[in-house]
């Protein structure tokens, strides 16, 4: 099967070069510190350009055998693994180190690669499923259950962040993160909230409300932030349709038109779904709601409420939420890569 594209896959030579020579002059200073970081963040195999990976995996190489970083040295580590030519030489790595900074910060480059790497990834997978799509002796069932596990992997990859198992303090504080950007809740994508209070104090309406808001990038203090607007999918899972069905009559009343044309394109209430003859269970339908989820590209799914999706005996019990309800929702939220807001009663 060929993985060959008629145009370059997506890459920042820019970035790499700036990873690679803000090493190298790091090292120079007799410090060890960004290679470490790098390390804890990038495989040679995020670099698409292979002098850049060459080089990197020989920085790598050095460093276990506590050679020194610098530009002779990774020549000889090139060498010996006869990559030496292909790399470009002494000279290109010392090329690398020209009209960079010496404080040269490598977080943000980083982040810049490891996007790249991961859409070239995506890209692979979507040309696999390209060939094996167009030859007729393999089952669409089975090409279906490979694209299943591709997306599985690629979501699990862009979900991850590249530390390394254990850290020193230092290594840690100053570790550049990048939780990615906060949508409501004081939360992120790929995080579960849970809204929890007393029966009948609120929790739907709060929910509802925010459903509405975050669909059309309106502010509702002090959960939600103005910003762009969300696609919002909202399972509601207790009480009757007609009160749910009126609570968000009332709610966009206030909208303008242009809102209201947003929450349409944006806002996916779903009251009691059923399946196979048997009301929507997260616990059996799973596969269905993370498929449907993602055919409809969801940035905040909302889940009101654990009980109902989870058949939960008792959510006053912690070990009960967190093996029942918690794990397989943060699952959800990185396989989909979205925020999930869950309602549970005290």
């Amino acid at each position: 099967m060929s993985e060959n594209f008629e145009w370059a896959l997506p890459h920042c030579a820019a970035a790499e070069r700036a990873i690679l020579g803000a090493i190298l002059i790091d090292a120079a200073t007799y410090n060890d510190n960004l290679l470490a970081r790098a390390r804890g963040e990038l495989s040679p195999e995020d670099f698409y350009v292979a002098a850049h990976r060459a080089v990197f995996r020989a920085m790598i190489c050095a460093a276990d055998r506590d050679a020194v970083i610098e530009p002779v040295q990774l020549g000889e580590e090139l060498r010996r693994v006869g990559a030496l030519e292909q790399a470009g030489g002494v000279a290109f790595i010392v090329e690398l180190m020209s009209g960079l900074p010496v404080n040269t910060k490598i977080g943000h480059y980083a982040r810049i690669v490891r996007e790249h790497s991961l859409r070239r990834r995506i890209a692979k997978v979507g040309n696999r499923l390209y060939c094996e799509a167009l030859e007729l002796e393999i089952e669409s069932n089975s090409i279906l259950s490979s694209a299943d596990e591709g997306l599985a992997q690629l979501r699990e990859a862009a979900a991850s962040e590249r530390l390394p198992l254990f850290t020193s303090l230092n290594a840690f504080l100053r570790h550049d993160f990048y939780d990615g950007e906060e949508i409501a809740f004081n939360a992120r994508r790929g995080e579960i909230v849970l809204v929890q209070s007393v029966t009948n104090h609120g929790k739907s309406t709060l929910v509802r409300n925010a459903s509405v808001a975050l669909s059309v990038g309106a502010a509702l203090p002090p959960i939600v932030p103005l910003g762009e607007p969300r696609r919002v999918l909202l399972l509601n899972l207790e009480g009757a349709g007609g009160w749910f069905q009126q609570d968000l009559s009332v709610m966009v009343r206030s909208l303008s038109n242009e809102q209201r044309a947003l929450a349409d394109v944006n806002f996916f209430p779903t009251h009691a779904p059923h399946l196979e003859g048997a009301p929507l269970s997260l616990n059996q339908h799973m596969h269905r709601v993370r498929h449907e989820a993602q055919r409809l590209d969801i940035d905040v799914l909302v889940v009101d409420t654990a009980s109902m999706a989870f058949a939960l005996r008792n959510e006053n019990d912690n070990a009960e939420v967190a093996n029942g309800v918690m794990k397989p929702l943060t699952r959800l939220a990185r396989w989909l890569n979205c925020l999930v807001p869950c309602k549970v009663s005290l």
